[in-house]
């Protein structure tokens, strides 16, 4: 006769062998704190405020510094070049001129509109067109272009202004009058 082979396995499996206890059997005499903790209260004078550092810094050097268009009749193009010197990609976008005051005397059009991806040690071109108009009603201005940056594709982290200078050589000044 053959044997049955024998059954490793206890008889009865049991996920939790603890018994049960109800919310009742909980005493709260034993979990909660017989006499409240008294807090001490610690002043300390803060002499520097701590500067925030920012996980991805961003480093950007741009060339020129400064820019200077001397318009007359003729439409005139710079180019600004923006070179990435930090240690991980970032995105550069161009977001326009500042300052109302140079449109007086000019049409201006920067160029790329969309993002540019700049990996580590490489250069971004941001073109600047101006077109003057006819005769300009004030001998110069002071405008900048902004050029925002970002870690990701979406979050901008900080902005660069470059400051732009205009000589309107186009510009007549008002005339008065005999009387005036």
């Amino acid at each position: 006769m053959e044997s049955e082979p024998e059954n490793i396995l206890p008889p009865l499996l049991v996920n939790n062998p603890r018994e049960r206890i109800e919310a009742q059997q909980i005493s709260l005499t034993k979990i909660l704190p017989k006499s409240p903790r008294k807090r001490k209260s610690i002043h300390k004078i803060i002499e520097a405020v701590p500067e925030p550092k920012p996980r991805f810094p961003l480093e950007l050097s741009c060339f020129p510094h400064q820019m200077c268009f001397k318009l007359d009749q003729e439409t005139v193009t710079q180019k600004l070049r923006l070179w990435n010197i930090c240690k991980h990609t970032i995105y550069v976008l161009n977001c326009g001129m500042w300052d109302d005051t140079a449109r007086l005397g000019a049409s201006w059009f920067c160029s790329p509109h969309t993002r540019i991806l700049v990996p580590p040690g490489f250069i971004a071109k941001i073109t600047i067109t101006a077109t003057p108009r006819g005769c300009a009603p004030i001998p110069c201005a002071t405008s900048a272009v902004q050029v925002a940056l970002a870690n990701k594709r979406d979050l901008v982290v900080g902005y660069i202004v470059v400051p732009v200078c205009v000589k309107f050589l186009s510009y007549r000044p008002p005339s008065f009058g005999e009387g005036g």
